[in-house]
């Protein structure tokens, strides 16, 4: 998230502020499907979970952010936008 919003400062191109916002949106509905699926985290014995986590692990936050990063990234490669990739 943070890289994303400096490449949008650096860029100041509006294609990086609707992947930011789909990233955002992205997180919501994570978290929306946690709470319907509500699928303990693997290890009941973890050191340190930090309380913004919650107790619910499925699905991981991580995993569909970095999908929804590839797809972009592909999408953006695979249409030759100058409008992006400048």
């Amino acid at each position: 998230g943070v890289a994303l919003f400096g490449v949008f400062l650096w860029t100041r191109r509006v294609c990086w502020a609707w992947t930011i916002a789909g990233a955002l949106i992205l997180d919501v509905l994570c978290l929306a499907v946690k709470d319907v699926i509500r699928e303990p985290r693997p290890s009941p014995d973890a050191a340190y979970v930090l309380p913004s986590e919650g107790p619910y692990g499925m699905p991981s936050e991580h995993a569909a952010f970095a999908v929804f990063l590839l797809v972009q990234l592909v999408l953006r490669m695979t249409q030759r936008s100058e409008y992006c990739l400048r």
